[in-house]
């Protein structure tokens, strides 16, 4: 029966989502499914009774009228549209966590390529070597762009051309979402402890006396290594994840196939009002950026934490103040 719910999924995907072309799916799925227990009963196989149901009730053109959905199917306005098989989207998943990857490590190369230069600067080694080290970083950040960019301008179709995913595809991209959404979380939460704990070693080799230019550029090279470690968790975690929107968004509401699964219902505001929703949305990331902007402008590290009790306080208010959906 599975089998047969995908084909009808599949027939009905691109005709507008309205109560009329619905109740028609309705109503040809319970012909099929009585048809489909009818043959069962009458001692054909599983393979055999499908493949009946399929050639008597497979083609939509042929059923139009019956259902009554004659006037979509003659709009023609959802056709030409191609159909991303589940290899497809497979395949495309796992070549953009690749790019994700490449994209993420680049980005880290160059926020680490000032490292060597400032470890060196304050020990005897000639700084050119720091120089030569810092391009050659930044060389390898931007050959990784490059080449990923490349290698994924093979899928540029999918959101240059008129795309749709079926039934099946739409629950295993929905099934991989929901399965990341613990990695995703724990990325990003690694990733904004790394930044607030990043000015830690200079503190620590401040408190233990440690003077003089050597130590002070050890403390600065650590902290830029774990702020890229931190964005490079950012940039796996929300690639990874935008690469299955990209795939849900490809079936809009405005037809059947924009309602295979929740994912791709749209997010339900949190707060009836429009403006306080927007301004949650941001709350968390500006409040980060409040605190990155302070703490590097000032150095005033001992000070800038309490931007986070004070966030976290401001965050419940709002919460317990504001009409929610």
């Amino acid at each position: 029966m599975e089998t047969i719910r995908n084909y009808l999924e599949t027939m009905f995907a691109q005709l507008p989502n309205s109560p009329q072309v619905l109740h028609a799916k309705d109503e040809l799925w319970n012909m099929m499914e009585d048809k489909y227990n009818e043959l069962i009963q009458e001692g054909k196989s599983d393979n055999e009774a499908i493949a009946i149901v399929i050639s008597e009730f497979g083609n939509l053109n042929e059923l139009s009228e019956e259902l009554g959905i004659t006037g979509f199917m003659s709009d023609g306005s959802f056709e030409k549209v191609r159909t991303l098989s589940l290899q497809e989207a497979k395949d495309y998943i796992r070549n953009y966590k690749a790019h994700a990857f490449r994209i993420a490590l680049g980005v880290l190369l160059c926020i680490c390529s000032p490292v060597p230069t400032v470890i060196i600067s304050g020990s005897a080694f000639p700084e050119v070597v720091g120089v030569m080290c810092l391009l050659i970083l930044i060389t390898c950040g931007v050959a990784l762009f490059v080449s990923s960019g490349i290698i994924m301008s093979k899928w540029e179709f999918i959101t240059k051309e008129a795309c749709t995913i079926d039934f099946a595809t739409a629950q295993y991209v929905h099934n991989e979402k929901e399965n990341s959404r613990t990695s995703h979380a724990i990325y990003n939460t690694i990733g904004v402890v790394l930044c607030i704990v990043s000015i830690f070693p200079l503190i620590l080799l401040d408190e233990m006396n440690f003077v003089g230019a050597f130590y002070e550029n050890i403390g600065a090279a650590i902290l830029l290594f774990l702020v890229s470690i931190a964005v490079f968790l950012f940039i796996i975690s929300n690639m990874s994840q935008s690469c299955l929107d990209v795939l849900l968004k490809l079936n809009g509401t405005q037809t059947v196939s924009g309602h295979y699964v929740p994912s791709q219902e749209g997010k339900v505001p949190t707060f009836k009002n429009p403006v306080v929703n927007w301004i949650m949305s941001v709350y968390w990331p500006t409040a980060t950026c409040l605190y990155l902007s302070w703490s590097f402008l000032t150095f005033d590290w001992h000070i800038s934490w309490i931007i986070w009790p004070l966030a976290g306080i401001l965050s419940a208010a709002i919460n317990n103040i504001c009409d929610k959906n």
